[in-house]
């Protein structure tokens, strides 16, 4: 089965709850797993199941939102209704009937939870039809969420029930933490290595606050690589160019380009009044004062000329 359909399954049992909500039959979804099973949804309760081409119930019924498969343990069954009343069809269905919620119980089937079920194949089906049928001689009511506890952990299903069917019982709850732990130390490698975004996508140290999309610490890093530097061209001016070699730290770059700035806009002043490049000079002027000095300068220095000239020609015509 495909991504595509998965979502069809999640739609579907959410259309359901609406269908139910509104008074509108559910829709039956059903879908081809193989040439001998197929997959089928009621849309009214969420609960799914495989059947055969004889549409014989092979797996089922479970619910598709959590993966889980109601069943009961025929042995737990008789022992609690073995002093039942009968009915009059000699049955004993009124009486399972008013203690079922005590009797029937969900067992966690990794194969059939929601991001599974689109990608379950033929060989996992009859897999899965095994252990379940196995399971059905080992769990009670009594050891079902020790079972799930191990199973959703991350822990094997057969050695599950390999140890609680021994009685076992102290071996599957160290069994059941040490899963437990594991899978608490792999979620913490996946938060060490990212980070949780909040609902408008910006990173939250709040887990609470997750809208439940992460990113990565590396791609983070690489924002604030982006964020806090620039590139520098070879003939040594800034650009937006990443693919330049050369990068400067922002705030360096600003100490540049102000030191920059300044030697471009201002000039040098030595103590007899002349001027020089403002690098390494006592005092410095802005160029526009520069240039007023320089312009009196000029004046001065046309006005002696022009006095030279005039003594000049004066001698000359004596």
């Amino acid at each position: 089965m495909s991504k595509k359909f998965t979502k069809t399954i999640l739609s579907s049992a959410v259309a359901g709850l609406l269908l139910v909500s509104g008074g509108a039959m559910a829709e039956i979804v059903t879908h081809k797993i193989s040439d001998k099973y197929y997959f089928q949804l009621n849309t009214e309760n969420n609960h799914a199941s495989i059947r055969d081409n004889s549409n014989k119930m092979v797996i089922g019924p479970f619910d598709v939102n959590t993966g889980k498969v109601t069943s009961v343990n025929m042995t737990e069954v008789m022992a609690k209704l073995k002093n039942a009343p009968k009915d009059p069809d000699g049955s004993i269905q009124s009486s399972f009937n008013k203690y079922q919620n005590e009797l029937v119980y969900s067992i966690y089937v990794p194969q059939l939870s929601p991001d599974n079920i689109g990608r379950i194949n033929e060989k996992e089906v009859e897999s899965v039809k095994s252990l379940i049928e196995k399971s059905k001689n080992v769990i009670t009511t009594k050891n079902a969420d020790l079972y799930n506890s191990i199973v959703m952990n991350g822990g094997s299903a057969n050695i599950a029930l390999d140890l609680i069917s021994r009685g076992d019982s102290s071996q599957s709850q160290i069994y059941a933490d040490t899963a437990k732990k594991i899978n608490d130390i792999n979620e913490g490698k996946a938060v060490g290595t990212s980070f949780a975004l909040d609902r408008e996508g910006k990173i939250t140290l709040n887990e609470r606050e997750s809208s439940g999309d992460r990113e990565s610490v590396k791609n983070v890093v690489a924002g604030l690589v982006d964020d806090t530097t620039v590139s520098v061209a070879e003939d040594g001016s800034l650009t937006m160019d990443r693919s330049t070699s050369n990068t400067k730290r922002v705030n360096e770059a600003l100490v540049d380009l102000d030191k920059s700035v300044k030697d471009r806009t201002t000039v040098g002043m030595n103590s007899d009044g002349s001027l020089t490049t403002a690098e390494g000079a006592a005092k410095t002027v802005a160029v526009s004062e520069g240039l007023v000095s320089l312009s009196g300068r000029t004046d001065r220095i046309d006005a002696a000329v022009g006095a030279i000239d005039g003594r000049v020609t004066r001698n000359t015509q004596s």
